[in-house]
């Protein structure tokens, strides 16, 4: 089994430098949560929420205390980063009354050169490293860090070669009603041709359009989408998170869906959150009911850890 790295912060600048380790984007105008073993010291759960407007503040610090306090761990930090001080200040108080069970380990707001303890005055300096010990790990281990949000969201947004939808749809229509001496296409058939095209993607080359078509129309079929949730693994998980992103942005519509919550189901048992959390809103754009999706967002809402999946599927087995 394919480890998660475990990287290591001796000081307040280091931890502001291993951020954009843990999210995969350099964090900016945004409220920072981590929950915390007091004993191990080794960090848990993680989230990362835009800082609101004032009106907003009350919501968004009792989701936040909420969501850390649902997580392993019996203390947090909490840290936010802007450039407006005071409103960051306000914003961790107000999390920080709201956490009834675990302890505050670590208050404090952050500009892009200073950082501030909650209620004190003295100004720290700190710099953002791009070679920073953790940086130049994640990045050897095969993670890549974006310098924004909106970078990871284009990873998964439909290109400018993008199949359209009303051409998916005819070719939809062909699979559903085959010609008179044409027979209908198995599950198994479906499965070999979208494994075919997966392999072409693996290899690093780029499928024929219609290759693309007919693997997303086949994912549309549950058994056909599920043959390849369950071949995901921490081992291929990474590699697996490419192929189906660049499945899904090669397409446009509800047909995203599928690669979607592939592309979103990879990322989590690669330990990659951020791009879990993003593939899950995409696919939800499309198609706000679509099962799986919906699935992979009550396991973001709930903080679940990739470890989960592998005792259900452990258990399972036993089971059987």
């Amino acid at each position: 089994m394919t480890d998660i790295p475990t990287y290591r912060a001796h000081s307040i600048p280091d931890l502001l430098n291993l951020l954009p380790v843990l999210f995969g984007f350099k964090p900016q105008e945004s409220l920072v949560g981590v929950c915390l073993d007091s004993d191990t010291r080794r960090f848990g759960f993680r989230l990362r929420i835009d800082i609101p407007d004032e009106s907003g503040d009350e919501d968004v610090s009792a989701r936040v205390a909420a969501l850390l306090e649902e997580n392993p761990g019996d203390a947090v930090i909490l840290i936010a980063i802007t450039e407006r001080k005071s409103r960051g200040e306000v914003l961790v108080q107000k999390t920080a009354e709201k956490m009834e069970r675990k302890h505050v380990a670590v208050a404090l707001c952050a500009s892009q050169s200073n950082w501030w303890e909650i209620g004190a005055e003295e100004a720290h300096p700190w710099r953002a490293d791009p070679f920073h010990e953790s940086i130049v790990r994640a990045v050897r281990e095969g993670q890549v860090i974006k310098a924004d949000r909106v970078e990871i969201e284009r990873e998964f947004a439909p290109s400018d070669e993008a199949i359209e939808y009303v051409q998916l749809e005819r070719w939809q229509h062909s699979f559903a009603v085959p010609g008179e001496k044409t027979p209908p296409i198995g599950i198994d058939q479906r499965i070999e041709a979208t494994t075919q095209t997966l392999d072409i993607l693996r290899r690093h080359q780029i499928p024929e359009s219609s290759s693309i078509g007919d693997a997303v129309i086949a994912l549309r079929n549950v058994l056909v989408r599920d043959h390849f949730w369950f071949t995901i693994d921490p081992e291929n998980a990474r590699n697996e998170l490419a192929v189906w992103a660049h499945l899904a942005r090669r397409v446009r519509g509800p047909w995203r869906c599928a690669p979607l919550s592939l592309a979103a189901f990879s990322a989590w048992q690669a330990g990659d959150g951020v791009r879990m959390s993003i593939a899950v809103e995409a696919a939800l754009r499309e198609d706000p009911r679509y099962s799986m999706a919906c699935l992979l967002q009550r396991v973001v809402e709930q903080g679940l850890g990739p470890e989960t999946w592998r005792q259900f599927r452990a258990d399972t087995q036993r089971a059987s």
